[in-house]
């Protein structure tokens, strides 16, 4: 079954979410469309991840064109490895121009560069590079509501969310 984020990139409207009556399972139920996604839930301590969120103070930001990111990461992901699927992600700024790069090193895959069509940060030179899951950098953009743009959030510590209306979708990274 899908994962939660693929339901969601393909529902507009109402979405259900519920425990499973036979299991310990979370289900999410998109009518809509005819999909169905569930998650084992786990009896585990977990870190509260509220203080984290309210506390993330992006150091740098770059405004991207959704499509475009969308589209370059549908061409890398068939090159991942097939096992860890490892996205590397740069931003960068020099002067004016702002980039965000996405590659994989898996076979040679390639790279992808995009132009930022805003950025911000704490000083005009910048550069970041963090690697992180492709498909959950994928789906944290997807799911965003903005037809046409997704903001990208970063700060020192390699943190990295994308922020909208209220909602903050923080990508894990890969060391």
């Amino acid at each position: 079954s899908p994962i939660f984020g693929d339901v969601l990139k393909h529902c507009r409207n109402e979405v259900k979410i519920g425990k499973g009556t036979n299991s310990d399972l979370v289900v999410m139920v998109c009518e809509e469309v005819g999909l169905m996604a569930g998650v084992r839930l786990i009896d585990a301590k977990f870190v509260n991840y509220k203080p984290i969120l309210e506390s993330l103070q992006p150091d740098y930001r770059i405004v991207v064109e959704k499509r475009l990111v969308l589209g370059a990461l549908s061409r890398l992901l068939p090159f991942t490895d097939k096992m860890f699927k490892v996205l590397n992600v740069k931003a960068s700024k020099e002067g004016d121009v702002c980039r965000l790069t996405l590659s994989v090193d898996h076979d040679d895959a390639g790279t992808e560069v995009l132009s930022a069509k805003e950025s911000s940060g704490k000083s005009d030179n910048w550069t970041l590079e963090k690697k992180y899951h492709i498909d959950n950098f994928y789906d944290g953009i997807a799911v965003t509501d903005s037809p046409d743009v997704v903001t990208l959030n970063f700060n020192d510590a390699g943190k990295f969310w994308m922020s909208e209306d209220g909602f903050e979708y923080l990508q894990t990274m890969i060391t």
